[in-house]
């Protein structure tokens, strides 16, 4: 693992909590007096980009909380959390950021912000710096024409300033090791992503995501990696980008390519937190589990609770806006799954989640 870096460390009511989830996890207890570590949270699932790959390509239906509930749900699940995620497969600064950023300020959460760069000003990365777990900016081409392609909507001028804006201002506060640019492989930009990593490493950047592209609903088949290369070439493309890391003295994580997680640092890489102290002590007590079913709550802007970031409707919990969004973590469904995982069982949905698979193979 990447060294952990405490500049923004983690709040002493998440650390308790943290702990108090892993005496549980030890004890093999489903019923833990914890809660959870990381809130997946957005006031709506707005975006300005129309994205290749994009899960919601298929345009859902706009969803959006109020002000009221979701001031309400922000107080009553970011007290005791670590990392909150202000997300929805959307947008964060069209996602009422402002009230998300003002109750992190209350209390003492990180912030792992997920987007495209499109709105990142200057005035933005002051405000954020402070609260920063990460900053993870959608880059998947340093050639324009590719990125605007891929990025339907976006303006690559305009997205590669602020990254560089971001880049320069968090390099001159220590943080650079906070900013990851992330780029989903595909069959259209995956001949580009060494090139791309030395490009905008030249930009500031120092740490790099490569994400693998899920098959989703098939609409996007012809941009998975196997539709154009073997496999063979696909180990080659790794390859080639973990030697364009190691000259250009950048940290990159491959994920799923085509399923496992591979680290490659470059000399001089700044060291990265990629998973909290308290999610890598979890994997490791429990392999082959999956850590969101113990630390993650994700809430969508319709007031659903799921027990992880993929939110399969199998896995719904309840509803957010009907009484004590905490008590949720305890309900009978939640702990029938915990219950599972901590005796070795996973619903189907879970067995074939390549999310969960990434994990088992890194903490191998």
């Amino acid at each position: 693992m990447p060294d952990v870096s405490s500049d923004i460390p983690i709040s002493e009511a998440a650390a308790g909590r943290a702990q108090r989830l892993l005496e549980d996890v030890h004890a093999r207890r489903a019923r833990s007096a914890a809660g959870p570590l990381f809130v997946e949270l957005s006031a709506n699932n707005f975006c300005n980009l129309r994205c290749a790959f994009c899960y919601g390509a298929g345009k859902p239906a706009p969803s959006e909380l109020t002000p009221e509930q979701h001031e309400h749900l922000l107080d009553a699940l970011l007290p005791g959390a670590d990392v909150v995620i202000p997300s929805a497969g959307s947008e964060p600064f069209l996602g009422d950021l402002e009230r998300t950023l003002a109750a992190v300020r209350r209390h003492g959460n990180r912030l792992l912000l997920i987007t495209s760069g499109y709105y990142l000003t200057e005035e933005w990365c002051e405000v954020l710096a402070p609260f920063l777990y990460r900053l993870q900016i959608s880059l998947d081409s340093h050639v324009g024409e590719t990125y605007e392609e891929l990025r339907a909507g976006s303006d690559f001028e305009r997205v590669s300033r602020n990254l560089k804006t971001a880049a320069r201002m968090l390099g001159e506060r220590g943080l650079s090791h906070r900013l990851v640019v992330s780029a989903v492989a595909t069959s259209r930009n995956f001949h580009e992503l060494p090139a791309m990593v030395e490009e905008v490493r030249s930009w500031g950047a120092e740490v790099f995501l490569i994400q693998q592209l899920y098959e989703g609903n098939g609409k996007f088949s012809h941009l998975l990696l196997e539709h154009k290369y073997s496999q063979e070439q696909i180990e080659e493309g790794r390859a080639a980008i973990a030697e364009a890391a190691k000259r250009a003295g950048a940290e990159v994580m491959i994920a799923s390519l085509p399923v496992r997680l591979h680290a490659y640092r470059g000399e001089g890489a700044a060291p990265v937190e990629w998973d909290p102290e308290h999610t890598r002590a979890l994997l490791s007590e429990l392999p082959g589990a999956c850590y969101q079913a113990f630390e993650w709550m994700k809430v969508a802007p319709d007031g659903s609770v799921y027990p992880c970031c993929v939110a399969p409707e199998e896995l719904r919990i309840g509803s957010a806006l009907k009484g004590d969004p905490q008590k949720l973590y305890h309900a009978r469904r939640w702990r029938a799954l915990r219950k599972g995982f901590l005796k070795g069982k996973m619903p189907d949905v879970c067995e074939r989640c390549t999310l969960r698979q990434q994990y088992v193979d890194w903490v191998k």
